[in-house]
C-alpha cells in the first residue's frame, strides 16, 4: 500500500529482458531514499508496485511480471528514462495522499502540459475501461503520484499539479503522446462491483 506521494525520481539502469519476465535496476535521484530498504520491500516505480530482488547502496533491482509488463508504460521504458519512486507505506507513517495499491488499471496518453499562474494542468485521453471509474473532484493517481481530478471533458481529464509536485516527479520530463499508468480510486471499482450484483 502506498500514498502517492513520491519520495524520489531515479533513473532506469538496466532493463533486462528474456520471453518470460524483465528485470529492472533503478539509481535513485536522492540515494538516501534506499536507507532501510532490503531484499523483499515494496517499492512503487512509476506507481507499479514491484519487488526488490537485490540492491546496493546505490540502486535496486526489481522483477516484472509478464502481465505487469502487458499493462503498463513498462513495455515503452528505455535505459536512462526517468521514473517515480516511493517506498511502501509503514503503519504509522502519514497519509499525505490517498491509498494507492500499486496496482494498475490500464495506461493514458498525456495531451498536454498547461502553466496556469503557479500551477500546472496536465490533460490526460483515457480509454473507456478507466473513464468509468473517474469523476471531478475524484482521486486518481498518474505514474504513481497521488491527484485530484479538476474536471472531464469526453474521454478526457484535467489534473492540477502543485510546484513542488511538479518539481519532484517525472511530470516534468514528459512528452505529448506518451503513456502514463493509471490506477483509478479503488472505490469506484467496489461501487461498480457491488451495483453489478444487484
Amino acid at each position: 500500500m502506498f500514498t502517492g506521494v513520491i519520495e524520489s525520481t531515479g533513473k532506469i539502469v538496466k532493463l533486462n529482458r528474456n520471453s518470460t519476465n524483465i528485470d529492472i535496476t533503478v539509481q535513485p535521484e536522492m540515494p538516501e531514499f534506499l536507507d532501510g530498504v532490503k531484499q523483499g520491500d515494496s517499492i512503487a516505480v512509476d506507481g507499479v508496485c514491484l519487488t526488490v530482488t537485490a540492491l546496493t547502496e546505490i540502486e535496486f533491482t526489481a522483477f516484472i511480471s509478464t502481465e505487469t509488463f502487458n499493462v503498463t508504460n513498462f513495455k515503452y521504458k528505455k535505459v536512462t528514462g526517468v521514473v517515480n519512486l516511493e517506498k511502501a507505506l509503514s503503519v504509522n507513517s502519514r497519509l499525505d495522499g490517498h491509498f494507492v495499491q500499486g496496482h494498475i488499471d490500464g495506461t493514458a496518453k498525456f495531451l498536454s502540459l498547461k502553466k496556469i499562474l503557479n500551477d500546472y494542468e496536465l490533460t490526460l485521453q483515457l480509454p473507456e475501461t478507466l473513464r468509468r471509474y473517474t469523476v471531478k473532484k475524484g482521486s486518481i493517481a498518474v505514474n504513481g503520484v497521488s491527484l485530484t481530478i479538476s474536471d472531464v471533458v469526453g474521454s478526457n481529464i484535467k489534473v492540477a499539479v502543485i510546484p513542488e509536485t511538479f518539481n519532484r516527479t517525472s511530470f516534468r520530463f514528459l512528452k505529448s503522446g506518451e503513456l502514463v499508468n493509471i490506477e483509478t480510486d479503488i472505490l469506484a471499482k467496489y461501487v461498480e462491483n457491488f451495483l453489478s450484483r444487484k
